[in-house]
């Protein structure tokens, strides 16, 4: 029984030697509420004026990128694409060409540091003989291609406005030419949003045109940045105009003409209107504009319509940042819609390190518990963007117990000690006795009398 007591006695004291470490401090995770979201775009909306017949038929449009405060970067990867319409027939070269490239004044410049940079036409072209953009690059399309990279260093946000390049373009013919981002990729090294991290819709674009009458069109959804099925999106042609010798003036009497591409049309007078789509997908949305004056103008653009869910990627890390390594549990638990509380497919389990994702969710606010034979037990709330895939790393303090096996050595050691203890002391205390009754019968055999038994 003592034997017992003691070997329990020693692996308390050695559980709570191991379970109360010296841990560093970590501050409780938490959702970044009214930030801004980041985004890339370009400028200017509209240009127009610029025929061929000029001496200077040049003109430059701006990428720009607004930064969240959420977000610290140290390189950005961003495709500028261009697409032509003609009239009456295609040029050699199409409408527009880019020329020249100029990033020496954009943000990551102004920071100071070495900055590494990539560019190239479509197709990688680089350097054509005859300018920017090779000359056997497709004549309908056109692509400028920037990356750079901030050496060593990162760029925190907030940033609003900040630019990333410009490029300068020639004009060739009359026509129409629309500018969009084709990608936008931005990284943030070892830190959220992982790396890298995509800008998922991007709708703000631009456009030059020489035509009598030039059409053009932005859109938004009215919910969120993405434009989602079942929730409106707004569409704006106030930017559509006529091109005249003296400059950009207003449209006289405009009637905007939409045709959706998901069997919804609409004519009206008014140019900014909302639409509905039904159903995800890509949907090529036409704008025909005409006015009191002779010609019409038209321009297509493609809408990406996301489903009406969010996703959540989930990085489970331990307190100084590494990967942890043990399994954990994660739970997803519904705290707004009134569905059940534990959500579809919303219970997985991570081996060792890594991240989870949880898919089609619906909106609302959602907490996540994270259980495992080896963390601290904790939760967490976080925000799902409606049609936006959120990204959280959480922290959990990392708690190893020893190896089972070692346990039990120490108890079997323990118990052995205390056991051969008590015999060697129960020897030593029968040795000494053993030892006082012979000197006692020797004192006692010589006190006698001689001739007495």
């Amino acid at each position: 029984m003592r034997s017992r007591r003691l070997g329990a006695t020693c692996f308390l004291v050695l559980l709570g030697l191991f379970m109360s470490p010296n841990l560093p401090f970590v501050p409780a995770p938490h959702s970044v509420v009214g930030d801004a979201l980041s985004s890339v775009y370009v400028t200017p909306i509209q240009t127009c004026c610029i025929f061929a017949t000029n001496s200077s038929p040049v003109f430059t449009v701006n990428v720009m990128m607004d930064l969240s405060g959420a977000e610290v970067i140290n390189q950005f990867d961003v495709r500028l694409n261009y697409s032509n319409w003609y009239s009456p027939s295609p040029p050699t070269h199409g409408v527009v060409k880019a020329i020249s490239l100029d990033y020496s004044n954009n943000v990551f410049a102004k920071s100071g540091y070495q900055v590494a940079t990539q560019a190239s036409c479509i197709d990688d072209i680089t350097y054509g003989p005859d300018g920017f953009c090779a000359i056997d690059d497709a004549p309908s399309i056109g692509q400028v291609h920037v990356a750079q990279t901030i050496v060593g260093a990162t760029l925190p946000g907030p940033l609003s406005g900040a630019l990333l390049f410009s490029v300068t373009f020639t004009v060739n013919a009359t026509g129409t030419s629309f500018f969009s981002i084709d990608r936008a990729h931005i990284t943030n090294p070892g830190g959220t949003p992982f790396n890298p991290h995509y800008i998922q819709v991007v709708t703000s674009a631009a456009v030059f045109g020489n035509d009598p009458l030039v059409a053009f069109f932005d859109y938004s959804s009215t919910l969120s940045p993405s434009v989602l099925s079942g929730v409106n999106v707004r569409f704006d042609a106030g930017s559509s105009f006529r091109s005249t010798s003296s400059g950009r003036v207003s449209l006289s009497g405009p009637i905007f003409k939409w045709i959706f591409g998901d069997g919804g049309t609409n004519q009206t007078s008014n140019p900014v209107i909302t639409h509905s789509f039904l159903m995800p997908g890509n949907y090529t949305v036409r704008l025909d504009v005409s006015d009191t004056n002779p010609g019409t103008g038209f321009i297509e653009r493609v809408v990406w319509v996301m489903p009406h869910l969010g996703s959540l990627h989930v990085a489970v890390k331990n307190q100084e940042g590494g990967p942890i390594q043990t399994i954990v549990r994660v739970k997803l638990y519904n705290l707004t819609s009134p569905v059940p509380p534990l959500c579809r497919t919303c219970d997985q389990t991570i081996n060792a390190g890594g991240f989870v994702d949880f898919r089609w969710l619906t909106p609302g606010l959602y907490t996540l518990n994270f259980t495992g034979p080896g963390v601290d037990p904790s939760g967490k709330q976080t925000q799902v963007e409606v049609g936006w895939t959120t990204m959280e790393t959480v922290y959990l303090i990392e708690v190893q117990p020893p190896d089972p096996n070692t346990i039990f050595l120490e108890i079997f050691g323990a118990v052995m000690g205390a056991g051969l203890g008590a015999v060697g002391l129960a020897l030593f205390v029968r040795w000494r006795r053993n030892g006082k009754l012979t000197k006692a019968r020797e004192a006692i055999r010589k006190t006698r009398r001689p001739g007495r038994p």
